[in-house]
């Protein structure tokens, strides 16, 4: 259901910023703006919270969770995964239990634990600068900005602030009902502590629809709704990221796990995996 494209140079800044991508997507049409004196300073506060990716050296910890509801038991379902992001020049690597990321040697490595597999592509310089999938200074994405969502700013208590983003009303595609993201961040340093989005996502209301929903645990009458006459369901779904630590020493980001640890090279067996990948399926690309 949730997908981390993690394919760039800067690993990490796609990461962060394809929420809000999830809510530039959903724009059509005219809307109401806002005043560019109402979020001007909030724009710039964001990009700022953003740009930490950028750094020569980048250390983070984090805990992920993936919520989506409602539950049949009362609960929503709940997924936490724990990761590590490194970044020390050209180098990256994202890591949690599930899967694994290997941005070195021009290489891209994608370790699935799940499906005890292994994907390796070769990535050139070209392709990890031009990767740069939401530059929020331009002013065409500020404009877009203002015209579709509601933005603004809330302090939190001491050094630290939220910025909110909010779908307008009937500004979402047929199948989004609302959008939001949040950024909690430290207001000196501008490093991020908690990003989240929240989502309501119509389903179709058929009977197949219904019923699969049901064998996955949903409450399908806690999610019936209609428009003109028209059922369908709906389904909350929040994604959360837990900044834990942030560093952006090199001292740190050199500790940064490397791809010959899970892999190993030979000329006549090609690659194939070691230590805890032993046994896994490789796929090449080139």
């Amino acid at each position: 259901m949730y997908n981390n494209p993690l394919y760039a140079r800067r690993v990490l800044e796609p990461m962060c910023r394809s929420i809000i991508i999830l809510l530039l997507l959903a724009a059509v049409g005219p809307a109401r703006a806002q005043h560019v004196r109402d979020t001007t300073a909030v724009i710039r506060d964001l990009d700022d919270v953003m740009a930490f990716a950028v750094q020569p050296y980048v250390y983070f910890r984090s805990t992920t969770s993936l919520m989506t509801g409602p539950m049949r038991n009362g609960r929503d379902s709940i997924t936490r995964l724990h990761g590590k992001f490194y970044k020390c020049g050209e180098d990256m690597y994202y890591g949690t239990e599930a899967e694994e990321l290997f941005v070195q040697d021009s290489l891209m490595i994608r370790i699935d634990h799940h499906r005890k597999a292994i994907t390796i592509r070769r990535i050139d310089m070209a392709t990890k600068k031009n990767i740069d999938l939401l530059p929020l200074k331009k002013t065409d994405l500020q404009k877009l900005l203002r015209g579709h969502y509601l933005i603004g700013e809330t302090p939190m208590g001491g050094d630290t602030a939220m910025i909110s983003i909010r779908s307008q009303p009937a500004m979402m595609l047929a199948r989004w009902l609302s959008a939001e993201m949040r950024v909690e961040f430290k207001k000196d340093s501008h490093l991020p502590l908690i990003m989240e989005v929240m989502m309501r996502v119509r389903q179709e209301g058929s009977n197949q629809i219904g019923d699969l929903l049901i064998k996955q645990g949903f409450d399908v009458d806690e999610m019936k709704e209609s428009l003109n006459g028209v059922p369908f369901f709906v389904m909350d779904q929040t994604a959360a990221v837990r900044f834990d630590e942030v560093m952006t020493t090199r001292e740190q980001a050199i500790q940064m796990p490397l791809w010959t640890e899970k892999l190993v090279y030979d000329r006549i067996a090609g690659f194939t995996g070691t230590g805890v990948c032993v046994g896994y399926a490789v796929t090449k690309s080139f």
